[in-house]
């Protein structure tokens, strides 16, 4: 798969944001990460941008399924969080 709608279609999401991220989200579809080794959280230097919006905002993990199956398939979902934090009360 392609794009995102694709992706997102499949997975039963028809929002404007990059639910699953597909290679037009990334500069590089599987690059070399040396030694790295992420046991959680995922590699954001590679995500250039949500392919539908062209927007590089924060995105954080919100479902993440690792499926023990013959082709070890890992499923990761991301949300865009807003980038403006909430206001703070001044007392």
């Amino acid at each position: 798969y392609n794009t995102c709608k694709q992706l997102n279609h499949l997975a039963g999401s028809y929002r404007h944001i990059c639910n699953v991220m597909c290679n037009r989200c990334v500069f590089t579809p599987f690059p070399d990460r040396g030694n790295s080794c992420l046991d959680t959280g995922s590699f954001f230097l590679n995500f250039k941008a949500c392919c539908s919006c062209q927007k590089r905002t924060l995105i954080e993990t919100c479902n993440k399924e690792s499926k023990e199956e013959e082709d070890q398939t890992e499923v990761i979902k991301y949300q865009r969080k807003s980038a403006v934090p909430e206001k703070i009360k001044l007392s």
